[in-house]
């Protein structure tokens, strides 16, 4: 998952915050610590480093992600949306396309380093490779594998090495899943994903499916 800043054509209004004669920006940022008051704790004292460096003030809204995306819907359709906002990757284009985002391109894009301070493929991600930049990267997350290499120790089973193959995998995480209590149901497993999380096992199964060389549609186009 990554996560992009925009600017949104509505809210305060000019495109350089520098010529906004001190007037305040208003900043919708996404909830990404486990409350929207530990994200309002990170980034107010960040917020105010900016405000010191350009005189401009910053009115932060941390916005939960399930009431994210109607929210920039309703600010589209209205006009009256904030300067600036994140917005995930996944929403990018689409968004994009409506036309409310000003683009991040010319002085404004150099301003900031330019493409060449951006992954190429995190730039390629934030919307239509043919239109100007709506949105750049602001961070992005990586997923892996960790294992136990006690627990690997302890039931015998090599450890991984770079030419595991996926059966390998599979024997290992049987070998590791055990029911230590003679209950008949184990209470040490193999593998494990997160659970409860519909957005971060689904990351997870597209990474594994992906590798496994799953497709995500068939030959009718539809959804496997």
């Amino acid at each position: 998952m990554a996560g992009s800043l925009a600017a949104c054509g509505g809210g305060s209004g000019s495109e350089d915050p520098a010529a906004s004669g001190g007037e305040a920006l208003t900043y919708w940022a996404t909830n990404m610590a486990p409350t929207v008051s530990d994200d309002e704790a990170v980034l107010t004292p960040e917020l105010a480093k900016f405000t010191e460096e350009t005189g401009v003030e910053v009115e932060l809204e941390v916005v939960p992600w399930d009431s994210l995306y109607n929210r920039i819907l309703t600010a589209v359709s209205s006009g009256e949306g904030p300067d600036v906002l994140n917005i995930g990757n996944t929403w990018s284009a689409s968004l994009q396309s409506t036309g409310a985002f000003l683009p991040f391109e010319g002085d404004a894009l150099e301003a900031i380093g330019g493409n060449e301070r951006f992954v190429p493929t995190s730039v390629a991600a934030t919307g239509d490779d043919e239109e100007p930049l709506t949105a750049v990267p602001l961070y992005g997350q990586s997923y892996g594998l960790f294992y136990n290499k006690a627990m690997f120790a302890a039931a015998g089973v090599p450890e991984p090495t770079d030419g595991w193959t996926w059966q390998q995998f599979l024997d290992a995480a049987t070998a590791l899943t055990k029911d230590t209590d003679g209950d008949g149901t184990p209470d040490q497993y193999g593998f494990a994903m997160t659970g409860a999380s519909v957005a971060n096992s689904s990351h997870a199964a597209f990474i594994l499916g992906r590798q496994e060389e799953g497709a995500l549609f068939d030959e009718a186009d539809n959804p496997t």
